[in-house]
């Protein structure tokens, strides 16, 4: 069974995705209407705060987030695995793209745990629910794929 957002919604030609530039809150919410059923809007906190991180990039900027830490990456994780968990795509192009092949790297041949893989799934407590069904996904779509 497919996971996910399905149809056209994000295609469309006439939207004027340029005048959003670099706003997250407002791509946010530009999503948040397109796909009501998702909770995107419980990460507009987290989303904003990003959006002052991305602001210390110039430092005389008086929106700037004057507070950063490493640890506010694991405030992202919820938002990565719900979009992820969401992706408009077959299930076959999930496992052997992006997300999904980072992290099931070490469930193939050679069982190699890459950097990348490890330092998506440490300390990551939105994953760590889903890992039992995200490895039997893997284990079917290798097999489909794979015969």
């Amino acid at each position: 069974m497919e996971r996910g957002i399905r149809g056209g919604a994000l295609v469309d030609p006439t939207r004027k995705v340029k005048a959003l530039r670099h706003s997250l809150p407002a791509l946010l919410t530009e999503v948040s209407a397109l796909f009501p059923d998702l909770p995107l809007s419980t990460f507009a906190p987290v989303i904003e705060k990003f959006r002052k991180h991305y602001q210390t990039r110039y430092p005389d900027n008086p929106d700037r987030s004057t507070t950063m830490s490493s640890a506010d990456v694991f405030e992202l994780d919820g938002f990565i695995v719900l979009l992820n968990e969401n992706l408009p795509c077959p299930r076959n192009v999930q496992y052997r793209t992006g997300f999904y092949a980072a992290i099931t790297f070490s469930l193939g041949f050679k069982a190699t745990v890459t950097p990348t893989e490890l330092w998506i799934k440490d300390r990551n407590s939105a994953l760590a629910p889903l890992w039992p069904r995200i490895k039997e996904d893997y284990s079917v779509v290798m097999k489909e794929l794979y015969p």
